[in-house]
């Protein structure tokens, strides 16, 4: 486990990062998570804390920011505000609205 400050590419404007990140390796995949500080003691104590919670075997759970459904009907008002023919708009419609119930099948 390592800790250090995650460095932006010249893409993303070449800035870097003023918060320390925490990089780890699980089941040959490499993972960061942000430490949510500025102050190195601060984050090494957060370090301590993530090799406690993989220790325990607790993966780390992202929360999504929207659900399929929402992503769906800001997609579907997109189209309509573009102009798309009330039959597109049903086509699109009817296909979407059964990949947001396969989703939530496949999820629960």
């Amino acid at each position: 486990m390592q800790i250090g400050r995650r460095v932006g590419s010249i893409a993303s404007g070449g800035k870097v990062g003023r918060k320390y990140w925490i990089k780890y390796c699980i089941d040959g995949k490499h993972r960061y998570e942000p430490t949510g500080s500025s102050n190195k003691a601060v984050s090494i104590r957060r370090a301590h804390e993530v090799a406690q919670r993989i220790g325990r075997g607790e993966e780390r759970r992202i929360i999504p920011k929207h659900t399929l459904a929402h992503v769906v009907q800001q997609y579907l008002d997109l189209q309509r505000n573009r102009g798309r023919a009330r039959k597109t708009m049903v086509k699109y419609a009817q296909v979407l609205n059964d990949l947001v119930e396969w989703f939530e099948e496949a999820v629960n």
